[in-house]
């Protein structure tokens, strides 16, 4: 109902005689590969999601995980929508809601690439070289060159 409204709303603010144009532009025959693609998006994000969900020791097969993936999409537009995901693999597994949650936090954002293994890192009890704490300058070229 809720979803009528919003719709409802949504048109009568836009330019209902556009909306009416491109609704009837609309070529019915795309909603099978519509409906194919957003079907093999939650099928590729509920595989992302198993190996996150096993790193933190929930252990359910890929099968119900890519269920309970697509199962937790109904309210992902709402606010905290995506915590519905975790509520189901917590309730379904038994698993803390808190690691849970943290699977779904991780496997939503863009990934950064993480910094090199090789790569020594810095210490944060030892200061940097300059005897200065990194955090003072707001440029890396400044603080690698000692600025």
């Amino acid at each position: 109902m809720i979803g009528i409204a919003a719709v409802a709303t949504l048109i009568a603010v836009l330019n209902p005689g556009q909306f009416a144009r491109s609704v009837a532009g609309f070529r019915v025959w795309s909603v099978p590969g519509i409906l194919a693609l957003s079907m093999l998006y939650y099928l590729l994000q509920g595989l992302r999601w198993q190996p996150l969900l096993r790193a933190v020791g929930v252990r359910l097969p890929l099968s119900r995980t890519l269920l309970l993936n697509l199962a937790g999409q109904a309210t992902g537009l709402l606010p905290l929508g995506e915590l519905t995901r975790a509520v189901l693999v917590s309730e379904a597994s038994g698993a803390e809601f808190g690691t849970v949650v943290a699977t779904i936090t991780s496997s939503s954002r863009p990934r950064s690439r993480a910094p090199s293994s090789t790569a020594p890192q810095p210490e944060a009890s030892s200061p940097p070289s300059s005897g200065r704490c990194w955090c003072s300058s707001s440029s890396p070229s400044a603080r690698s060159s000692g600025r």
